[in-house]
Order: C-alpha cells, then structure tokens, then sequence
C-alpha cells in the first residue's frame, strides 16, 4: 500500500529551528484526492513511521521527533519489543526501499491518558538503538507550547495541518481519532503537542 496523505498526524508550517522539520524531498500539499489530499511523494514526509506486527501489517502511524524517541498515540497500545516500527517507507508493498527496522525499548505513555474519553492520547516510544538519519529519515520539530493555532487554520489529512510561514514543520497534533468514513461533516480530533509539550520534554530528559 502506497503511503497516502491519510489521518496520521497534524503539522504546520511554523518557525522553527533548523535541523528538524525540513525535508530533503519537498512534499506535495495540494490535490483533490482521498478528501482534498493526494498520494505522498516518495521521502517527503521523513518524519512519518509506520507502527507494524512481525508479520508486516500496519496498524497505527507515528512522528520521529529525534533519533531515539517516536511519538505516537496512547490508543496504539505499543508492546516493547514485539512490535516494529519502520522508517523510510512509502509503499507497504515493496521490497526495496531502503527502510529502516526497529524495535521499542520503552513505551512512555501520557499519565492521565483515558481510554473512554481519549483525553492527552499520546505516547513516546523509545527505539532499541537509534536511527539512522538520511535525507528519507529525519525528524520533525515539536511545536511550542506557546503556539496558538488557529480556528480555520487549513488542514488536509493524513493529518498534516499547516499554515504557510516558513518551510519549517512542526507537529501540532497527534491524531486521536475520527471518522473511518471519511466524513467531511464531522471532525478529526487530535492530542495538541502544544498542551503536552512539557510532558513530552521532561519524559525524554528523564529516560
């Protein structure tokens, strides 16, 4: 399966600082395709991982934020070293692009996580060992906790949100749940990194 913009993630286009949130691959962010998205070049999204079983099946997607830690969702329920995460990947149908395979050490997720309401659906994954960066494989950058987004702002899914400032993305939120239909009449909800930015910042410093 070709990788699709297709609810994963949020992002804008903010300030940021350099190193993280700039692809090597310019991404594509217009098309009218799969509810006003479009197929994803090949590398242009190289923060985007796929959360798979041993057997290869792909469940639930996440951000690299930086060589060892991913950032997911809390509902993912990701098991340390049984499922993989793979790096690099565009279509889940090849056997040649150069994807990169790891394993989780530790899964962190958010303390007051709730599985009924789905409130602060967030989690950081450690890697095994860290990743290897190349220009299909870097990470993104963490939007602030003083960033304000705005109502209106323009989305389009995959989940990349954005507003054209910069050529600096940043995540601003972790999708948490949706539609399965595509609905345009009802929304996307996602985990805002801006209101969990220090807990993601004090859990990587502490492990």
């Amino acid at each position: 399966m070709t990788f699709t913009i297709f609810s994963i993630t949020c992002f804008a286009l903010v300030a940021s600082a350099l190193g993280c949130g700039v692809p090597a691959i310019k991404p594509q962010t217009i098309g009218s395709k799969i509810v006003n998205g479009q197929n994803a070049i090949s590398g242009s999204w190289p923060w985007q991982v796929s959360l798979q079983l041993p057997s290869g099946f792909h469940f639930c997607g996440g951000s690299l934020i930086n060589q060892n830690w991913v950032l997911t969702a809390a509902h993912c329920a990701v098991v340390v070293g049984y499922h993989r995460v793979i790096f690099g990947e565009h279509n889940h149908g090849s056997s040649v692009e150069p994807i990169q395979v790891k394993l989780v050490s530790k899964v962190i997720p958010h303390p007051l996580y709730s599985r009924a309401t789905f409130n602060n659906d967030i989690a950081l994954l450690k890697l095994s060992s860290p990743v290897t960066l190349t220009p299909r494989i870097s990470p993104v950058c963490l939007a602030p906790s003083t960033i304000n987004i705005l109502p209106g702002t323009r989305c389009f899914t995959t989940g990349w949100g954005r507003t054209a400032t910069t050529r600096v993305w940043s995540l601003v939120g972790s999708v948490s749940w949706g539609r399965n239909t595509c609905d345009t009449r009802f929304p996307a909800v996602y985990a805002s990194i801006s209101q969990l930015r220090s807990w993601i910042d004090r859990t990587i410093a502490s492990n």
